[in-house]
């Protein structure tokens, strides 16, 4: 090829690993976004559903207080069991909460009260209470999830369009390359230079060293046939 070929051959060469790079690196960043999402969306999840089984367990413990909990229920536990089960549920809800969530301190100190002592019958009144705190922390877990989700959504919906732009760019870059080589080999056979590649071309020093020991020989023979 000439100077001019190779210099562009060269270019594109640099252009479809460049290319290659981005992808790479994109494909990289989206890996690492959704291991993310993934793993803060189970945590999420884990949340919700103790959150909802403690407000269901609260939600009973007020009913029976009341005095207007359904026959099933009456029937199920007694006051003091379901007092318990509430204040075991407070405690698994605290236990899973996501650390990066913050929460409001006095609403923690309430919840870790109740867990501690929310099995004795004089915490019963607090039990209204710490459904409505639950209640409220379960509606903004739901709206985080819904948000994460549809911005998990938007980021693999763009790097999806992105690798597919990449991928058409490094096609074409591949065509455009394989066709200025091949042109580039027909201007040099009408020429008729040399092929470009090194290991194509003749090892002038390999014959030469043949050529120069056959001369030895046909002197050797010339000598030899002189003295007889």
């Amino acid at each position: 090829m000439c100077s001019s070929d190779l210099s562009e051959v060269k270019e594109l060469t640099d252009e479809i690993q460049a290319n290659q790079e981005g992808q790479d690196d994109a494909t990289a960043v989206r890996t690492k976004e959704n291991s993310d999402f993934m793993a803060k969306s189970a945590e999420t999840m884990q949340a919700l559903a103790s959150l909802e089984q403690a407000v269901k367990v609260l939600s009973d413990a007020t009913l029976l207080q009341s005095g207007k909990a359904p026959a099933a229920l009456l029937q199920s536990a007694t006051q003091a069991e379901l007092q318990a089960k509430a204040a075991a549920s407070v405690r698994t809800v605290i236990a899973v909460l996501p650390s990066r969530i913050e929460l409001n301190e006095d609403h923690i100190s309430l919840l870790g009260d109740f867990a501690e002592n929310g099995a004795s019958a004089e915490y019963a009144p607090q039990s209204d209470s710490i459904q409505g705190i639950l209640k409220d922390m379960y509606d903004t877990f739901s709206t985080d999830v819904e948000s994460d989700t549809q911005t998990e959504a938007k980021q693999n919906h763009d790097f999806e369009a992105y690798i597919a732009e990449m991928q058409q760019a490094q096609i074409d870059m591949k065509a455009v390359k394989a066709k200025k080589k091949e042109t580039a080999e027909l201007k040099r056979a009408e020429r008729g230079d040399e092929p470009n590649d090194p290991s194509a071309q003749p090892d002038k020093k390999r014959f030469k060293g043949k050529g120069g020991k056959g001369k030895g020989k046909g002197r050797q023979g010339g000598q030899a046939g002189g003295a007889s």
